[in-house]
């Protein structure tokens, strides 16, 4: 089963899924710094140190996590967020460009809690844009302090102690690179946009559907 389809089963077994179960909180990074190495390795970096017009924030959509918590803003060099993956299977036809992604991510607050999760989806192009669509998997929320139960900004908070029990399962990633296709000559640019939504579905339809993601990626490999 080619993975396009299988990512598409993911999310639309989320979107099915989501009436049940609110949605936890969103995380938006507008302007990340995007680079691919020419090879395999694709990282997305923000924060307020790296460009003055990126910004950072999580926003709480159901009890008790109501409210936004604005991470990193210029000039203050508060939280971050890091995400690394791994594309593979890089088709470069024009019109028909695509490649697989594995990876996770780190978003950091202003002081030191993180919000890390696995992700794993399909590249594709729109326009001038790489476009990257999926989920996560195991999205946890880590306190830098025991007893902690927030993510800070350095304006706002959001609580994170869900009903919902950790880690998360269910979580749709959207992430675009204004920047050229992937080849050998890499790139390094600022620009686009990372938009995550955290809706908790039963954990063992995600794994089991997630296993069969990374099946089909493997697969790939040795088509």
């Amino acid at each position: 089963m080619k993975i396009k389809l299988i990512i598409l089963t993911i999310l639309t077994l989320c979107l099915i899924t989501a009436p049940a179960r609110a949605d936890l909180f969103d995380i938006t990074i507008s302007n990340p710094n995007s680079v691919f190495n020419g090879v395999s390795t694709f990282t997305a970096d923000a924060s307020s140190a790296i460009a003055n017009i990126q910004l950072g924030s999580v926003i709480g959509q159901s009890p008790p996590a109501l409210g936004t918590a604005a991470v990193f803003v210029w000039p203050a060099d508060l939280g971050s967020f890091s995400l690394t993956m791994q594309v593979t299977n890089i088709v470069s036809t024009a019109g028909s460009e695509s490649a697989d992604g594995l990876g996770s991510f780190v978003f950091t607050d202003v002081d030191g809690d993180t919000i890390t999760a696995d992700l794993i989806g399909t590249w594709s192009t729109l326009g001038s844009s790489n476009n990257f669509a999926g989920v996560l998997g195991n999205v946890s929320y880590n306190p830098s302090t025991i007893g902690e139960t927030t993510f800070d900004g350095g304006t706002g908070s959001v609580p994170m102690n869900f009903a919902a029990p950790l880690p998360w399962n269910g979580s749709i990633v959207h992430l675009t690179a204004t920047a050229p296709w992937f080849s050998p000559n890499g790139f390094d640019v600022t620009g686009g946009s990372i938009d995550i939504t955290v809706v908790p579905v039963p954990g063992a339809i995600l794994l089991g559907i997630l296993g069969l993601s990374v099946a089909g990626i493997k697969l790939r490999k040795f088509a």
